[in-house]
């Protein structure tokens, strides 16, 4: 929560914000609008002023600056919330919504169940609101919740692209996911192909047996020295899994030419000192000499 001194600069903000607008806001308005921001961080705060600023035409208002917090958070808009829970209703898709988007939907799911569509969408739009008006008050943000529906097909895809989207944490997607489904490569979650088949193909179309039983393993291939996957390998996994293994192969390679340019440089600097040390050696040296001599 901001101090006297952080409402004062937010205050200043907002002044600033609605300037950069077309809009001239007066002191108390400007006040009172940070009164009523003053219990969100004032980094978010910032950031959700430079958005305005840069995304938005119009007047300022409280409900302006809002729904940038709510976006900071993760947080839906009532009606992108409601399609994501019109699409719960379908038992074979999964759908990776919040925990208030589950609330809301619970109730308004009855009426939604007996074709009310209507009426399902004011009690869940009423519910919604409530439920993300007391969220702000106490500074709770949305925790993103998975509702799996029975296509596994369908729910590796939904959870590894909301993986990649930073919208579910690693732990959250493999806890619905089994192994034979999805690996993780280079700290990303990946969706693998299909159980290995007994015969295989190469790049030619013939086919060949599998020497291991379930395909050749991401190890092996991720701490092999070859800059390309062996044809066979590559021919049996998917696409996004090749190319994430060859993009970390790469990465390897380029780490370790890098790592010899700096050994060798280490190298030439150390002979440098090497003889620089011999030259005022032998100076020294002649110098002892000559003194002696005279």
């Amino acid at each position: 929560m901001l101090n006297d001194a952080g409402i004062v600069w937010l205050s200043n903000e907002l002044a600033a914000t609605a300037e950069a607008l077309g809009q001239t806001l007066s002191e108390n308005a400007a006040a009172l609008m940070a009164a009523d921001l003053s219990t969100f961080p004032k980094e978010q705060l910032r950031t959700a002023l430079s958005r305005t600023r840069m995304e938005c035409t119009g007047r300022l208002t409280l409900k302006l600056i809002l729904d940038q917090l709510d976006a900071l958070q993760g947080r839906l808009g009532v009606n992108e919330a409601w399609a994501l829970a019109l699409r719960s209703r379908d038992e074979q898709e999964t759908v990776v919504w919040t925990d208030e988007i589950e609330q809301a939907w619970v109730a308004a799911s009855s009426m939604a169940q007996g074709r009310d569509l209507v009426g399902a969408r004011m009690a869940f739009k009423d519910a919604y609101e409530r439920i993300t008006l007391q969220a702000r008050d106490t500074l709770k943000r949305p925790e993103p919740r998975i509702a799996v529906g029975w296509d596994a097909d369908r729910r590796l895809q939904v959870v590894v692209q909301a993986h990649q989207e930073g919208r579910l944490s690693l732990e959250q997607a493999q806890a619905v996911l089994s192994p034979a489904q999805a690996a993780t490569v280079g700290g990303q979650l990946v969706a693998l192909a299909a159980p290995a088949p007994r015969i295989g193909y190469d790049a030619q179309g013939r086919p060949f047996k599998l020497v291991q039983k379930g395909g050749p393993g991401l190890v092996p291939l991720l701490t092999s020295s070859a800059s390309q996957l062996p044809e066979q390998a590559s021919s049996l996994m998917a696409p996004n899994v090749v190319a994430k293994i060859r993009e970390i192969q790469a990465g390897v390679k380029a780490a370790d030419r890098k790592k010899s340019r700096r050994a060798a440089a280490q190298a030439r600097l150390e002979r440098i000192k090497l003889g620089q040390a011999k030259r005022l050696a032998a100076q020294a040296v002649q110098s002892y000499q000559q003194g002696g001599a005279a």
